[in-house]
């Protein structure tokens, strides 16, 4: 009996990181080569009716300091583009490190958002 409850567990920890991973996935944008850059959290949460996006960025490499651009988009209940043209912000990761960026939408109608991230300015499409 202890043996199947043992095995019911670890099958649900098992699902419930590649649900996790998939979500992370789906809402996860990369724009050209990314290389030791991912995604690793992501949180949502609505202020005073102000829609709050933050995500985790982590440098997987042991000692190599990354650049990384990162834009975010938030989308309506039908998938709609809110957005419009939003510029890139970067940042600085150094190796094994983590960072949290935050972006937020003012639009009532935001329920969705996605996160596009890339690691060289060369990958970066400048709006004219």
């Amino acid at each position: 009996m202890l043996k199947k409850i043992i095995i019911s567990v670890g099958i649900l920890v098992t699902l419930f990181g590649c649900a996790n991973s998939n979500t992370i996935k789906s809402k996860t944008e990369v724009v050209g080569k990314v290389r030791d850059i991912e995604v690793t959290d992501l949180r949502t949460k609505r202020v005073n009716g102000v829609f709050i996006a933050q995500a985790t960025i982590t440098n997987t490499s042991n000692d190599t300091p990354q650049s990384v651009y990162y834009r975010c988009h938030f989308y309506d209940a039908n998938k709609f583009d809110l957005s419009g043209e939003v510029p890139w912000n970067s940042i600085q990761i150094y190796g094994s490190q983590k960072q949290n960026i935050t972006c937020t939408s003012d639009f009532k109608e935001t329920s969705d958002f996605r996160v596009e991230i890339s690691s060289t300015g060369a990958a970066v499409e400048v709006y004219k």
